[in-house]
């Protein structure tokens, strides 16, 4: 599977993600890793540059849903910027629209980098994107409930791994 670019570019105190060609299941754990730093701290947001995305899967939008319940608690906000009308269905099919704001015509800055994951061993790569799905999924339930039957066979999947790879 092809996964998508991710950079990120630092503005005060919003962090923004740009995602090119595709946000998936490989590269959520170092967007919520990121994110979270972001919407950790008191007013702090992220900004996710979707013009040049194709498509999201569950765990990658899973983890922005994540990332903008945080957000709020904090008093920041996850917002999606530029996405095509294919990537902003992907979101609001899932019920969850209500929890960003989407803006267009946003311009995207200069300067980016690229979102590092490399040093890290195999095994824990692997524990980490397990984590990462079941809370994903686990967040679209709880934003919408109908989402918890649509996803319980992946949690159930993925919890099943967690277990035998020795993560739980």
């Amino acid at each position: 599977m092809q996964t998508g670019r991710i950079e990120t570019c630092a503005e005060g105190a919003v962090t923004r993600i740009r995602v090119t060609d595709s946000g998936t299941f490989a590269n959520s754990a170092a967007v919520q890793a990121c994110g979270l730093m972001a919407v950790g701290v008191a007013g702090g947001s992220c900004r996710f540059e979707l013009g040049a995305c194709r498509s999201l899967d569950s765990t990658f939008i899973g983890v922005m849903a994540l990332l903008a319940l945080r957000g709020r608690a904090n008093g920041g906000a996850v917002e999606i910027l530029n996405a095509t009308e294919r990537v902003r269905q992907q979101i609001t099919g899932l019920g969850i629209g209500s929890l960003f704001t989407f803006r267009d015509g946003v311009e995207a800055p200069a300067e980016w980098r690229a979102l590092e994951v490399a040093g890290r061993a195999a095994d824990v790569d692997r524990r980490a994107t397990i984590r990462t799905v079941i809370a994903a999924h686990e967040t679209l339930g709880r934003v919408n409930p109908e989402n918890v039957a649509r996803f319980r066979n992946v949690v159930d999947l993925m919890k099943g791994d967690e277990h035998s790879s020795g993560g739980a």
